[in-house]
């Protein structure tokens, strides 16, 4: 009997995590049977693997690992995100004969305009969780699931289980395709593309720095006081203060990816590493900035 590995979080906001195991059958149940809550952040959360220090406690439950990220040794499946672009039926026909999958939809699905669903996918050999830090991992799924939420590959990201807002919700659709093909990315192959990704990264760096300083020897002094430079200041000063206040212990995912999506959209991503973030969490912030360059 098939059983998974799954690191649980009572709710979104709690500190604790807590490893269990579960057999392919309940799995299949729980997708069956999502349960009710009236707001997804009391929902449980999971991710499919394994801790690192299983008996590091938790601030307030002495009783619970601390769920962080350095906390995860590696992914045994792995659950994507679709929040808009692919439909549930288009990601059924492309991929039913590939790979063996669940899907499920998310708590928002048909109560937003755009298909919302998560999808696990078992794999034929665990991930280990530094193999994700050089952004080549995030390479090859963009490459094979192009409208996937860049929240999927956060690491560690934990996701809301099967969930919704009310009894036998007439929105709700899953998926079981019990397919004997297991779902692959070897580690060489994750090397690879993490060898791409620096090499692309380090071009789009020179080029930012070629271009601030062409733009020094155009405009001089004016760089400092035109309304672009106020306007990148302002916007990394509140990209700032938003760390500050918000980049605590059980939130920090979060966050970072608002902090991330900010610059992003308004075209600030190359200064992320400019700002300044715990010490303790420098390293998974760098990771973080390298995963959001396409």
């Amino acid at each position: 009997m098939t059983k998974y590995n799954l690191l649980i979080k009572p709710f979104f906001m709690t500190d604790a995590m807590k490893a269990s195991v579960v057999t392919e059958e309940k799995l299949i149940d729980r997708i069956k049977n999502p349960i009710v809550k009236d707001n997804k952040e009391y929902a449980p959360l999971y991710v499919f693997g394994t801790p690192n220090f299983p008996y590091l406690p938790a601030e307030g439950d002495p009783d619970s690992a601390r769920a962080c990220y350095d906390n995860i040794k590696d992914y045994e499946a792995i659950v994507l995100d679709f929040d808009a672009g692919r439909t549930v039926d288009s990601f059924i026909e492309d991929f039913k004969d590939k790979f063996k999958f669940f899907l499920y939809t998310s708590y928002n699905h048909g109560y937003k305009p755009t298909p919302r669903f998560r999808v696990i996918i078992p794999l034929l050999n665990p991930i280990p969780m530094h193999m994700l830090d050089g952004g080549g991992y995030r390479h090859i799924m963009e490459g094979m699931f192009p409208d996937i939420d860049g929240t999927s590959f956060d690491r560690g990201h934990f996701q809301v289980i099967p969930c919704v807002r009310q009894k036998n919700e007439p929105n709700y659709r899953y998926y079981i395709n019990q397919s004997n093909k297991l779902f692959c990315i070897t580690e060489d192959q994750i090397k690879k593309a993490d060898k791409l990704v620096y090499r692309l990264h380090s071009q789009m760096k020179m080029f930012s720095e070629a271009a601030q300083r062409l733009h020094e020897e155009l405009y001089g002094r004016e760089w400092n006081d035109n309304d672009e430079e106020k306007r990148i200041q302002n916007q990394l000063k509140w990209a700032q203060s938003y760390l500050d206040t918000n980049c605590f212990q059980g939130n920090r995912d979060i966050c970072c990816f608002e902090v991330l999506k900010y610059l992003s959209k308004n075209g600030l991503i190359s200064y992320a590493y400019s700002l300044s973030v715990p010490s303790d969490f420098q390293k998974e912030w760098e990771a973080k900035v390298r995963r959001f360059y396409k």
